[in-house]
């Protein structure tokens, strides 16, 4: 009798212990507190979150404003950068140009910084097709974010078109 209540104790045990991959799907990713990152987009447009300052180039000067992340913003983009891998893809992912180009080339690059120093940073230029595609996937995710979240802001919107013309 007590081996038969022994048994089912720890059946009835084992069945109340948490599953692992439970575990594991909730762990929590921190935002270091001095994180911030750089960002070049749509060849005359550049941010950064260390003084949240969004620029505009045109001809003759630039034009400056201060566009400020979200905590919920921040946190989610320090999330999406550790989801991706981004700090261990390459300075410049290459393309082959031979296939398809872009004219005008552009280049799109993201830098993030944690205690002052850069973690990463990472160039895509997007006049041919990528040789690597997975690093362009994840470069691209942490990129889109970024770019969206300050691309639909009404500072952002309300900027006159830059008059540089690439080539």
């Amino acid at each position: 009798m007590k081996t038969i209540l022994t048994f089912s104790l720890l059946i009835l045990l084992s069945a109340c212990r948490p599953n692992r991959n439970e575990e594991n799907s909730k762990i929590i990713i921190e935002t270091p507190k001095n994180f911030f990152f750089r960002i070049d987009f749509n060849n005359h447009d550049h941010y950064d979150s260390y003084d949240s300052t969004l620029t505009r180039s045109y001809n003759f000067g630039d034009t400056t404003l201060n566009v400020w992340l979200t905590h919920e913003e921040r946190n989610n983009l320090y999330k999406i950068i550790i989801e991706n891998d981004f700090f261990n893809l390459p300075h410049s992912i290459p393309n082959d140009t031979t296939k398809s180009f872009i004219t005008p080339s552009k280049d799109d690059y993201v830098v993030v910084y944690i205690n002052g120093q850069i973690k990463n940073r990472v160039r895509v230029n997007r006049g041919g097709s990528p040789l690597d595609t997975n690093a362009v996937r994840r470069f691209n995710n942490v990129f889109n974010y970024i770019e969206n979240i300050l691309t639909k802001t009404k500072k952002y919107k309300n900027l006159a078109p830059s008059n540089i013309v690439s080539m």
